[in-house]
C-alpha cells in the first residue's frame, strides 16, 4: 500500500487504519487530518520547486525543536518521537512526489 500525494485526510486516514489494523481514535484522526495538509503542502512545494516546508532531516527536525525550547519535552515523549520520525518520511515522500508530477 501506498499514498500519491496530494492525498485527502479520509484516504491517508485509511491507509494507516490498514496498516495499524484497528481504527484510529478522534485525537489520532485529528492529528493525520492536519499531517495530510502538511503533506500536501510539500507535495506542492516540490512540484513548483519551492523550499521543502518541513524539517528534512532528524538533525533539521531536532535543531527546530531546540530552538523553540520544546526538545526536551518531544525527547520524553514517545508518541512524539515517532510521530516525528512518521512526518519526515511521509513529508519527504509527497516532496519527491512533487518533484516527479513536475516532470
Amino acid at each position: 500500500m501506498s499514498i500519491t500525494f496530494p492525498t485527502t485526510a479520509e484516504a491517508f486516514i485509511d491507509e494507516q487504519e490498514a496498516r495499524a489494523g484497528r481504527s484510529l481514535n478522534e485525537p489520532e484522526r485529528e492529528l493525520m487530518e492536519t499531517s495530510v495538509d502538511i503533506m500536501n503542502e510539500c507535495f506542492h512545494s516540490g512540484k513548483t520547486g519551492g523550499k521543502m516546508p518541513w524539517p528534512e532531516s532528524s538533525e533539521e527536525a531536532v535543531e527546530g525543536l531546540r530552538e523553540m525550547g520544546a526538545l526536551e519535552k518531544v525527547e520524553k515523549n514517545p508518541f512524539a518521537v515517532r510521530y516525528l520520525s512518521f512526518m519526515l518520511a511521509w513529508t519527504k515522500d509527497a516532496y519527491h512526489q512533487g518533484q516527479e508530477a513536475a516532470q
